[in-house]
């Protein structure tokens, strides 16, 4: 099944149930600007077309298959096509095969089939017929994918449990890839309530600290500059600074340039760094209310998100604002774009108050990528540590750097504790001191931290780290490295396979594979998780998931009941026993936290005894 949409709007749709032969039946039943006379059918031609194609797909032994079916399925749905079988999307099927691949329709068909290319704009921008015949024709080369290629290579990769949903008595279930489908279509059209007051408050409030910016640097520099403009700062900073050059033909103007020359040796005037920091302020500043406070809200005045199933390789979703063909024109915010810290992320969240009758419930799996990498070290010993509520292993990590001071001190720093989480996360994954320091002064400023560190700073900070944790990379970065080196391939324990096609030699090659098995074990419990709560209560309203948590709107009456659903669902055991890495059962903790006002408000929730 394809649909196609002229401002978002469905116009024709697509079957086929063969890769030889299709149809299209156009959806729109009168003469208009749309088709302007072409393919012009009776109101009961479309309506006794659509109703016998209609109640065969409601068949529940009819699979249904589609690219990004995601997309296609909101707009029929509505219009009367239920879908009771399965679906098989094969850009999900591609991405559990191949996560290193594009997975678009052209690149398919470019790789499982001999398909000339047929997806331009003689198919969009011409006529109806034109479209209608291109619509047929994915519809039967999405067959011809799924059918000819990718159900047989699930097949063969022992992959169709991962697709389809494990079996009740497997630890896994109720994970599938096949039923996320679903899950992120209804999460997609919750979307948060918006307070108009709030938000005008916070558009003045973020317009004036850019305003007072703004004068500030152009008195420092004594005129006025764009900072939005390559040309301009990179005249401002190379020309008139005489600052040395950096990034692209040596005259980069994005934020890691100009965090990277305010921290180097070689910038010594205290006004030239002001000077960078006003236009990354200003930059940022602009952006919070172009971007965020700015969103377009939908027509029922929520702001909403569209979920990518497939964000990343490792199995991570991803955000995107709902742009056209999604809705007839740019609408809504990319939700985990969202900084959680500093004070734009808390602010963001003031305008989202909870709906009528509900609170905000908030599961979080506490340090979950930092147990998968203990597990994978076998450093059970510090494994075991993380299970005792006070003990903070940032601030830990942070005390190796700081041996003056305790960790009930560092507990309550907030510049060191936010040292030893960054490290933490960079030693975790053997990231080089360049990229350490990049990541770990940009993400210092968007937090508005005063704190930042040069790149021999980096590289001593990332030797004591490994001086005081040598299984991270004794064991498991060289566990990880010899299965690379002899099969190519990892798998994690929810099946999630990953086969990596690049070269060893290669810079970062590794550093992906390091990632991939604990990214894919927390996002996917996380999807367990949300997936089971749902076949325990089917009305959930999911808002946000962000890999390791999720937020949904509860009853109020019901919070007990929830949480405890949440906990448990959070907390089931994962078993690393059929993982790449061979280990045992891992349980990560979860903290819930409520908020009966707004979205900001959410506070640690302890469930009664």
């Amino acid at each position: 099944v394809d649909c196609e949409v002229l401002y978002s709007i469905p116009t024709v749709l697509g079957l086929a149930h063969s890769p030889e032969e299709a149809i299209a039946i156009p959806l729109l039943d009168f003469d208009s600007a749309f088709h302007k006379g072409e393919l012009c059918t009776s109101p009961r031609d479309v309506a006794d077309s659509l109703r016998t194609v209609y109640s065969y797909i409601a068949d529940p032994t009819v699979d249904v298959i589609g690219q990004n079916f995601k997309f296609d399925h909101d707009k029929v749905e509505p219009r009367g096509m239920r879908i009771l079988g399965r679906i098989i999307d094969i850009m999900l099927l591609h991405a559990s095969i191949y996560p290193e691949f594009p997975k678009g329709l052209e690149f398919q068909a470019s790789v499982h089939t001999r398909e000339p290319y047929w997806k331009n704009d003689t198919m969009y921008k011409t006529t109806l017929r034109n479209l209608a015949v291109g619509c047929a024709r994915d519809a039967a080369v999405q067959f011809e994918i799924a059918v000819n290629t990718l159900l047989p290579q699930l097949h063969e990769f022992g992959l169709d449990d991962f697709y389809f949903g494990y079996p009740r008595d497997n630890w896994r279930w109720p994970f599938g890839v096949e039923k996320l489908h679903n899950l992120y279509r209804r999460m997609d059209a919750v979307g948060f309530r918006f307070d108009h007051k709030k938000n005008k408050e916070l558009k003045d409030k973020y317009r004036g600290l850019a305003a007072a910016a703004q004068v500030e640097l152009d008195a420092l520099i004594g005129a006025a500059v764009n900072v939005n403009s390559p040309k301009q700062v990179a005249f401002l900073i190379y020309d008139h600074l005489g600052l040395p050059t950096r990034g692209k033909d040596g005259r980069g103007t994005g934020e890691d340039v100009l965090v990277a020359l305010m921290n180097s040796p070689v910038t010594k005037n205290e006004e030239h760094k002001r000077i960078m920091a006003l236009i990354l302020e200003i930059r940022r500043l602009r952006k919070t209310v172009s971007t965020y406070l700015n969103a377009t809200l939908d027509f029922d005045d929520r702001l909403r998100t569209n979920y990518k199933i497939v964000g990343t390789e490792t199995g991570r979703t991803s955000t995107s604002k709902q742009d056209p063909p999604v809705r007839p024109f740019s609408m809504g915010l990319a939700y985990q774009t969202m900084t959680k810290h500093g004070e734009i992320g808390p602010d963001l969240r003031k305008q989202f108050p909870v709906d009528d009758g509900y609170v905000y419930v908030q599961a979080d799996a506490r340090q979950a990528e930092a147990r998968v990498v203990f597990l994978l070290a076998k450093n059970l010993e510090g494994l075991k540590r993380m299970d005792d509520p006070d003990y903070d292993i940032h601030a830990e990590t942070a005390s190796w750097f700081n041996p003056e001071y305790n960790v009930e001190q560092l507990k309550k720093d907030k510049l060191r504790r936010f040292t030893g989480k960054k490290i933490r996360h960079a030693g975790n994954y053997d990231m080089q001191k360049r990229r350490c320091m990049t990541e770990f002064n940009n993400d210092a400023k968007k937090f508005g931290l005063e704190i930042q560190i040069s790149e021999w700073k980096a590289g001593q900070l990332l030797d004591i780290f490994h001086e005081h944790d040598p299984t991270i990379r004794s064991v498991f970065h060289q566990e990880v490295r010899d299965v690379i080196d002899e099969t190519k391939v990892l798998i994690s324990p929810f099946g999630r396979r990953r086969e990596f096609f690049g070269n060893p030699d290669d810079h970062g090659f590794y550093k992906e594979a390091y990632a991939q098995i604990p990214q894919a074990t927390v996002a996917d419990n996380t999807k367990r998780a949300m997936l089971g709560i749902k076949e325990e209560a089917q009305d959930i309203r999911y808002i946000l998931e962000w890999h390791d948590g999720f937020l949904a709107l509860v009853p109020k009456n019901e919070v007990e009941l929830y949480g405890r659903l949440f906990m448990k669902w959070m907390e089931l055991p994962i078993d690393f026993s059929e993982c790449s890495i061979e280990r045992g059962v891992l349980v990560i903790p979860c903290e819930l936290e409520l908020s009966e006002t707004t979205f900001y408000d959410l506070k640690k929730y302890e469930l009664a005894s």
